[in-house]
């Protein structure tokens, strides 16, 4: 799981039960306005992503599969894409190859976020052009913080 506010049921239907360190990241979010995709196949960590994003300000687009998630790339075109590598459609790293390859997304910055990367995968990642990858569990805090240095990085 993403973070350990997922591991209570219903986290998302009960915003109440939502820990108080979710809650304090929408007043330091220096994404305010910004448009985020987030691709992942478990839909909780779609939610709560979505929960610790909207609450900062940040519009949310979120897919649940690679095939939807370059056609949400290419129709929204948003600011950040953060997405997970264990999706089953098309290979891991389809989605980045074909955000990376087309003149309408190559200029997005991509974060994976997974569970695991093995260090073939961290050199795939490299030479793939992803500006950033994060290791699950993270805390909200050092997520906002990670995905404000790839910012900071960005031309």
């Amino acid at each position: 799981m993403l973070l350990c506010a997922v591991r209570f049921a219903g986290f998302y239907r009960h915003f109440r039960a939502i820990p108080k360190e979710i809650d304090t990241v929408s007043h330091t979010n220096v994404f305010a306005g910004w448009h985020f995709l987030i691709v992942d196949d478990n839909i909780e960590t779609l939610k709560l992503l979505q929960v610790i994003f909207e609450r900062g300000g940040v519009r949310v687009t979120c897919a649940e599969d690679s095939e939807q998630a370059f056609e949400r790339a290419i129709e929204t075109q948003p600011d950040m894409i953060i997405t997970d590598l264990a999706r089953p459609k098309l290979n891991r790293w389809g989605l980045i190859a074909k955000l990376k390859h087309d003149d309408r997304t190559r200029a997005i910055p991509v974060v994976v976020l997974t569970a695991y990367m093995s260090a073939d995968d961290r050199e795939r990642a490299a030479a793939s052009g992803i500006d950033h990858f994060l290791i699950k569990p993270i805390t909200p805090k050092a997520l906002m913080h990670e995905l404000s240095r790839v910012i900071a990085r960005s031309p």
